[in-house]
């Protein structure tokens, strides 16, 4: 069928270099016996680097994405779920919109084992960044009731020392960046 389908499309096998299936043990065969019969008609351009480059380039982004000092896949979630079950925290964050003059938009989710889904939401926390800072830093604090109830809480403070921090914007500008090239 491959090559039929090859043939029908009019391409020219010697231009392929790469055969990427749907996980890491699908047709494993297949690539073999492909790999067998490039290299009887002396074709060297083919590169094998398993059956699924996503799964090496999903890993290496993950690595390398590791390596920064912000853990920013634990605050978008943080973010995310901050919001979610609390109707008066969207209500308050939408106030602080009128401040700020920028449109407020909720934060939206991250799962952390799609990588992919980071650079959506990170675009998202960079376009809500002013909102963000006026709400957990300056607004969020005058509550009656946040030393009782928010204040000490592991996500409040995850989310105070990520947006306090001078790195948070340029972290999250570069991962959005090296993210592009990468879908």
């Amino acid at each position: 069928h491959f090559y039929h389908f090859m043939t029908d499309l009019q391409l020219d096998t010697n231009y392929l270099l790469n055969l990427g299936m749907d996980g890491p043990n699908v047709n494993k065969a297949f690539e073999k016996d492909l790999i067998n019969d490039f290299q009887k008609k002396g074709c060297t351009a083919f590169l094998s680097i398993g059956t699924c480059s996503l799964h090496t380039v999903n890993n290496a982004f993950g690595k390398g994405f590791e390596s920064l000092d912000i853990d920013l896949d634990q605050f978008a979630i943080d973010l995310h779920f901050f919001f979610k079950y609390s109707a008066a925290r969207r209500k308050d964050f939408a106030a602080v919109s009128e401040i700020t003059d920028v449109t407020h938009k909720y934060m939206m989710k991250h799962c952390a084992t799609r990588w992919m889904s980071i650079d959506k939401v990170l675009v998202r926390v960079i376009d809500q960044i002013e909102n963000l800072v006026k709400y957990f830093l300056v607004t969020l604090p005058r509550q009656k009731t946040f030393k009782k109830v928010v204040a000490s809480t592991k996500r409040y403070l995850r989310i105070k020392e990520n947006l306090s921090s001078k790195y948070l914007l340029p972290y999250m500008h570069f991962v959005v960046f090296v993210a592009y090239d990468f879908r």
